[in-house]
């Protein structure tokens, strides 16, 4: 969660490939993808969905990561059909 917040592409990928949960909730219902969708994360906000992540996971409140999103990141959830 933390490493997709913070925009550490690498760390998310080592997670990853270790074999961690990718659709994890934080406390709010937060999910790595929306953590990097709110911070601006684009290459992370990639890497989640080319590993299947979940585009139109939901917090606790019903927001979901384009919800939070803005400019590039924005654009690309809308391309690929994120709700």
């Amino acid at each position: 969660m933390f490493a997709s917040l913070n925009g550490h592409l690498e760390v998310v990928k080592y997670l990853i490939s270790v074999g961690a949960y990718k659709e994890v909730k934080a406390k709010d219902g937060s999910t790595p993808l929306i953590c990097a969708s709110e911070a601006g994360h684009l290459e992370v906000v990639k890497y989640l969905i080319s590993v299947g992540a979940d585009k139109d996971a939901k917090t606790n409140d019903g927001k979901t990561p384009l919800s939070f999103a803005k400019n590039e990141v924005r654009d690309y959830l809308l391309s690929i059909g994120a709700k």
